[in-house]
C-alpha cells in the first residue's frame, strides 16, 4: 500500500556505511526518507539525493503524518515539494564527518562553521 506524501520513513540497511552510522549515532536504524505518494520515496544516497519506490521493511510514520495533517491540512504535500528540491546535490563529507565528530562529544565552535559553511552551498 502506497503511503501519503510527506510520510517519513526510516529503515536498516545491511551495507558497512548503514553499519557506522549506526555505531556512532547508537541507533538502531540508519537511513531515513520521505513519501512522495503513489508509491514514491525520496532519499539521500552518498551521490545525492534520489527517488525510488517505497522499502518493504521500512517503519512508516503515518500516525505523526496524520497528526501533522489534522495541525494543518497539506502539510504532506509541502514536505514531499520540499524534498525533491534536494534532488541531485551529493553529501557534504566534511559536515558529515564535522557532525560526527560533535555527536561523539567534540564541541568545539569550528565543526559548528563547518557544518554552516557547508549546509549554505
Amino acid at each position: 500500500m502506497a503511503q501519503p506524501a510527506g510520510t517519513i520513513f526510516v529503515l536498516r540497511t545491511s551495507d558497512v556505511t548503514g553499519a557506522v552510522i549506526r555505531l556512532v549515532t547508537h541507533s538502531r536504524v540508519n537511513h531515513a526518507g520521505v513519501c512522495l505518494g503513489g508509491g514514491g520515496t525520496i532519499e539521500a544516497r552518498m551521490r545525492g539525493a534520489i527517488t525510488r519506490r517505497e522499502h518493504a521493511g521500512a517503519l512508516y510514520g503515518t500516525r505523526l503524518l496524520a497528526e501533522m495533517e489534522r495541525q494543518r491540512p497539506g502539510v504532506g504535500a509541502d514536505v514531499a515539494a520540499a524534498a525533491l528540491k534536494l534532488l541531485g546535490p551529493p553529501y557534504g563529507f566534511v559536515a558529515v564527518a564535522a557532525l560526527g565528530l560533535a555527536d561523539l562529544g567534540l564541541r568545539q565552535r569550528w565543526l559548528g562553521r563547518v557544518v554552516d559553511r557547508a549546509s549554505t552551498r
